[in-house]
């Protein structure tokens, strides 16, 4: 019967047993002392501690086989010399012996130069102490991942994009800062928190309470990892969702789903959750400045009629995240003051006409009776 893969990395661990005891315990160790033999010992004692992490590791990494809790990026190494590989090596090799010596075994074992360093923090974890919460989340952002492409709308923003949306707002936000003044930031359809975490991480030294970050999403999973980032959800549906006056956004960061002109609308909602004053910067497809629908040219008049802009970014900008559809970086200032709500019409009530005298009809004169006895005289002379 074939051994499980869990079993198979158990067996490769408790086969390394007496060569970590031969050198963590080496003979050396009941001979008188030397020069000579301290450093054979120290040097056998330096080997059999590797080797103890490359057992360690192969349990550990048995263990999370068998939980099916392997993270993606180190599904394929499945051999001891793999793991040696990963623990020996700091950078991906890519020239000398090393390329020879060891490129071979990390390809065969799904590492690439992509993920190459993610895997070595993995494996270096599993060498040590697990660090479960690490794993945790590092499962959750392997979930995540996976629901691109899958998901209908969710294309994660790429960290050049956000730090241009950022950049857009950076001076006002220090300026407010500058003055003690608290600046709400609203993420809505926030996904896995792409837009959110450069904002964290842009103004991460700030005194607590003065970058007030607010997200709002609508996938139970990805509502799942943002809150386990730390980040606060104050909503689902990003269409249902409209903070009262006293709680309106000083800036609405956004990458909407653009299916069915669901940008355009969502950009308008976010208007709406604007204090005056405020400002949203939004990724939108370029469709709606080149499409002739109703809705299209409605947009573009409403964005120019409030002073709203917009500027290309490079083609394929969201290619990484699973999307060849081309975009723009659109920005919308709402006013300081609120536009005077129009007045209702008034309602102008029309006099009832007065009633005019009806004029009297002219009487009819009297109509003779002629008797049935006479109307049949009569017909009887007709028929004479």
């Amino acid at each position: 019967m074939k051994s499980s893969l869990p079993d198979k990395l158990r067996q490769l661990a408790t086969a390394m047993q007496p060569q970590i005891d031969q050198n963590i315990h080496p003979a050396t160790d009941s001979q008188n002392w030397t020069l000579r033999r301290s450093h054979i010992a120290q040097r056998m004692h330096k080997r059999g501690q590797g080797f103890l992490q490359i057992q360690r590791t192969l349990y550990n990494l048995a263990d999370l086989h068998e939980q099916e809790a392997v993270p993606a990026c180190i599904a394929g190494i499945q051999t001891r010399k793999a793991i040696e590989s990963m623990l020996y090596l700091q950078e991906w090799p890519d020239s000398g012996w090393v390329v020879e010596a060891y490129q071979g075994t990390l390809v065969k074992a799904g590492i690439t130069p992509g993920n190459f360093a993610e895997a070595k923090q993995v494996i270096m974890e599993l060498a040590g102490e697990i660090d479960r919460a690490a794993l945790e989340r590092r499962q959750q952002a392997d979930k995540v991942r996976s629901l691109v492409g899958l998901l209908p709308g969710f294309f994660p923003t790429p960290p050049e994009v956000a730090d241009q949306m950022l950049d857009l707002i950076s001076a006002e936000v220090y300026q407010a800062a500058s003055k003690g003044l608290t600046v709400r930031i609203l993420e809505p359809s926030a996904g896995a928190g792409a837009i959110a975490s450069r904002i964290m991480e842009r103004w991460k030294g700030w005194p607590n309470g003065l970058i007030k970050l607010e997200c709002v999403e609508i996938n139970y999973t990805l509502r799942d990892y943002l809150a386990a980032q730390g980040f606060l959800l104050v909503g689902v549906d990003f269409m249902e969702f409209l903070p009262p006056d006293e709680c309106r956004y000083d800036y609405v960061v956004m990458n909407p789903p653009f299916e069915n002109h669901q940008d355009m609308r969502h950009i308008r909602h976010a208007y709406e959750c604007l204090s005056p004053g405020g400002k949203v910067v939004s990724v939108i497809s370029t469709g709606p400045f080149f499409n002739s629908d109703g809705e299209s040219v409605g947009f573009c008049c409403w964005l120019e009629e409030n002073g709203g802009y917009s500027y290309d970014l490079p083609p394929g900008s969201f290619n990484h995240s699973g999307s060849g559809v081309n975009t723009r970086i659109v920005v919308i200032p709402k006013s300081l003051e609120e536009p005077e709500p129009i007045p209702a019409p008034m309602q102008v009530t029309k006099p009832e006409p007065k009633p005019q005298p009806q004029a009297e009809l002219p009487r009819a004169l009297p109509v003779q009776e002629v008797t049935r006895q006479g109307t049949y005289e009569q017909l009887s002379l007709f028929n004479l």
